[in-house]
């Protein structure tokens, strides 16, 4: 993941890439989303679903993922 906006900022100058942002990025998602995932995971209400593929193949992912909670 670093490496990857690592790139991003030299590819694009992007300011909110610096080694800053990403490390307080990476300590807000495990100080507060981490526990979240944990948290859906017990409670069998978490569905995960690849975003690799083609937008469709992953609208049909979420669509299939998300049928079996109604």
């Amino acid at each position: 993941l670093r490496q990857r906006l690592d790139n991003r900022r030299s590819a694009e100058s992007r300011a909110d890439d610096e080694m800053s942002v990403q490390l307080e990025r990476l300590r807000v998602y495990h100080e507060k989303t981490a526990p979240l995932v944990d948290y859906y995971e017990r409670s069998r209400e978490l569905r995960r679903v690849s975003g690799a593929g083609s937008v469709e193949q992953v609208r049909d992912a979420l669509i299939a993922a998300l049928s079996d909670l109604s």
